[in-house]
């Protein structure tokens, strides 16, 4: 049996651990002060209680109009759009026969 042996020229030293690294570094972790969160929500939710606030429209947002502006309103001419329009439902034109393809009745 013939042993063959390698000479110690041949094998490549040994690679540092450190630079076979597969991954990349992970990211750093953000922490946030519990304070700094608790005013975020806070000031949220405080935001969105007072949309809503307004959105319902409590008595105290409304403009109240004075006596001149009422008298005002009542002598104002209507708009010629409902000029043309029936004074009352009697003067309303009734409507004719159904067209072909109308379903008459509603479905419901």
């Amino acid at each position: 049996m013939v042993s063959e042996t390698v000479p110690d020229a041949a094998i490549p030293p040994k690679v540092d651990p450190e630079t076979l690294v597969l991954r990349g570094r992970p990211s750093r972790i953000i922490r946030f002060r519990r304070g700094a969160i608790i005013a975020i929500a806070a000031l949220g939710s405080t935001a969105i209680v007072g949309v809503t606030w307004i959105a319902l429209k409590p008595a105290t947002f409304r403009i109240v109009a004075g006596a001149e502006d009422q008298k005002d309103i009542a002598n104002h001419a209507p708009d010629d759009a409902l000029a043309g329009a029936p004074k009352s439902y009697g003067d309303v034109p009734r409507l004719g026969p159904p067209l072909p393809g109308d379903l008459g009745r509603p479905i419901l």
